[in-house]
């Protein structure tokens, strides 16, 4: 199941790196971050899926959150002004970064990761909608690829 997430999220990440290169300021995209980023992604997955049944839950989100910020924290600053209304300036630097770091393969990684431990990772304790959830997620995994292949 791991492997899995890891082996998806590194092909969606190559894929976007492929969409970029017909961009005018391409970026090209070597190692294997986008699949890293899958492994967070699922990493919250997780915390989600068995929030309930955690004895340590606070601890390991705290972790979680200072691990995330530290792997890429140009990436949840842009996020953040995006979300804050930053306009195109922060999309632009997302999308078209300077520093020669493909952050939007890292939050492609991290969103497949997240979907992908939805639908794949064990859940110890499991409640109706969190079925409903799981299928949800499998399906939009699923469909995320060929979103982003056909409008791009």
């Amino acid at each position: 199941r791991v492997a899995a997430i890891y082996v998806a999220g590194g092909i969606n990440c190559s894929l976007n790196a492929i969409f970029y290169t017909s961009c005018p300021r391409a970026i090209i995209q070597t190692g294997a971050s986008g699949a890293i980023f899958a492994l967070i992604g699922a990493h919250l997955s997780n915390l989600i899926l068995n929030w309930g049944e955690m004895r340590l839950r606070v601890f390991y989100l705290f972790a979680y959150v200072m691990l995330t910020c530290l792997l890429d924290a140009q990436l949840w600053v842009l996020l953040w002004n995006i979300a804050s209304g930053g306009g195109t300036a922060a999309v632009s630097a997302l999308a078209y970064p300077k520093d020669g770091i493909s952050h939007m393969g890292h939050l492609l990684g991290f969103v497949e990761g997240l979907l992908l431990g939805l639908a794949l990772l064990r859940n110890l304790v499991v409640y109706r909608f969190e079925k409903v959830l799981q299928i949800a997620a499998a399906a939009a995994a699923a469909i995320l690829p060929i979103i982003l292949f056909c409008f791009w």
